[in-house]
């Protein structure tokens, strides 16, 4: 359970027992702070609850007044000498149990290297000690609680973000890709072996397909090339903008266009001229896509609010652009709306967060300056085996469209310089594609460690702020 165990004696001054306790209880929390007059329960036996609750303590603390060391009962024996005197038997189990023990001086009570104390504590004499005054009570309890930062274990622990990828393939998604592509390029001029030539002034019926398979490598570089280069800034601002919406807001945005849009397609297939079977198969897809959208987006807003209250929360790996901004939100949130002076967990937990926040920006900048071939072969391995089969059925197609024609003797120089331009086209389009992805992945990494970086600054001026005493302190007053 840990955290603080007031010990004092009654005739301690009251406005010095309580606001020391008010402060720890304030910044500590009021289950981490034990005195007995606030923490045991009515009707519940004294000595069972100081002895269960004494020796899971971090910090005993030893509240001495003035005439804590002389203090007499009326028969006139001191009471730190009396047969049970629950002040010193406090400072024992403490002793026993080797908890850090501080004495408190209240005020100019003496502490004194020589002070005449029972035997069972004696020990204690020579630990350092810190004063409290009624006058700077307020600074100096929080310089006390400056070096107890240290000493009280935290009570709370960060949740997992739960934003885990999917696991990468091993070495099989290169065998098994081997193994494909080897089908590819072999099993088209198997099958077609024994088909006939093209007829004169035709093209072999594979080659067309082989050249639609080609051009449409093309496609992702020029897309790419299109939208992020004239338009990069902006999408790069609608993504922050979406990123740092509240899942609810942003599935609401977004399930009112989509169903706008389904609207239309459903208008548009109702009037186009087809078939009552075919419309019923537009219709159905179209009801199974909005269901499926629609649960996405509950799924993503229930995760969003299970991540506000276990928040703080890991961010997750691979780094997620979307997932950091929503940190980020939510962070700034808490440092905008929570009151100094902080408690020790909101501190501790606002810490933590602009922690794991700064190390996101080394992975992230660890992760950009990546070479091209840890990239690809790293993240995108699933795309790489998907192109190599793209590349070898498109080959293999041609290959196959000369089968007949070299059976048939026929001229295949058109072919084999045909095969030659859709080989260079390849190899320019998987270049172009991968060295769009690489700049792309690269520029949003490292742009996103700048905005990290950025909002990180403003986050430690708050919690700068917050953790700071005000420029006035009611507890003095």
């Amino acid at each position: 359970m840990g955290g603080i165990f007031v010990n004092y004696r009654r005739n301690a001054p009251d406005e010095l027992v309580d606001g020391i306790y008010e402060c720890l209880r304030d910044y500590f929390g009021k289950e981490q702070v034990f005195l007995d007059r606030e923490s045991i329960a009515l009707g519940s036996t004294y000595w069972e609850v100081i002895h269960n609750r004494l020796p899971d303590v971090d910090v005993l603390l030893v509240l001495v007044h003035r005439e804590w060391l002389t203090e007499r009962d009326d028969d006139g024996t001191r009471l730190l000498d009396r047969e049970r005197d629950w002040v010193r038997e406090e400072i024992e189990i403490g002793l026993s149990s080797g908890k850090t023990i501080i004495p408190v001086l209240l005020d100019d009570a003496d502490w004194r290297a020589d002070a005449n104390l029972p035997a069972s504590i004696l020990s204690i004499r020579g630990n350092q000690s810190h004063r409290v005054r009624g006058e700077s009570a307020a600074t100096d309890v929080d310089r006390l609680i400056e070096w107890l930062k240290s000493k009280v274990a935290p009570t709370w622990t960060p949740s997992d973000g739960g934003d885990t990828g999917p696991r990468r393939p091993g070495w099989w998604l290169a065998y098994l890709t081997g193994l494909l592509s080897l089908l590819a390029l072999v099993g088209s001029p198997v099958l077609v072996r024994d088909d006939s030539p093209a007829a004169p002034g035709k093209l072999p019926p594979l080659v067309p397909t082989a050249g639609l398979f080609t051009a449409a490598m093309l496609v992702v570089p020029i897309v790419f090339w299109v939208v992020h280069v004239p338009f990069g800034k902006v999408i790069g601002s609608w993504e922050r903008e979406v990123h740092r919406a509240p899942t609810a807001r942003y599935n609401r945005m977004v399930l009112l266009s989509v169903g706008m849009f389904m609207a239309i397609l459903v208008w548009l297939t109702i009037r186009a001229d087809m078939t009552y079977a075919g419309q019923s198969v537009v219709l159905v897809s179209l009801f199974v896509a909005t269901l499926w959208a629609s649960v996405i987006a509950l799924r993503n807003e229930r995760k969003d609010r299970d991540l506000d209250d276990r928040w703080p929360h890991t961010l997750g790996r691979p780094l997620r652009a979307p997932a950091v901004r929503r940190a980020m939100v939510r962070l700034d949130r808490r440092l905008t709306t929570w009151h100094r002076k902080l408690s020790r967990e909101q501190e501790d937990k606002a810490t933590w967060m602009i922690g794991e926040l700064t190390d996101a920006t080394r992975k992230l900048s660890a992760e950009a300056a990546r070479g091209r071939s840890r990239w690809l072969f790293g993240d995108h391995r699933w795309g790489l085996s998907g192109y190599a089969l793209w590349c070898s059925a498109t080959t293999g197609f041609l290959v196959a469209s000369m089968v007949p024609e070299l059976r048939a003797g026929t001229d295949t120089r058109p072919l084999w310089l045909f095969l030659g331009f859709v080989f260079v086209v390849m190899c320019l389009a998987l270049v172009m594609t991968v060295e769009f992805g690489y700049r792309r992945q690269r520029r949003w990494r490292l742009d996103l460690a700048k905005e990290i970086t950025k909002n990180v600054a403003v986050f430690e001026k708050k919690l700068v702020r917050l953790t700071s005493p005000p420029p006035w302190d009611s507890r003095g007053e």
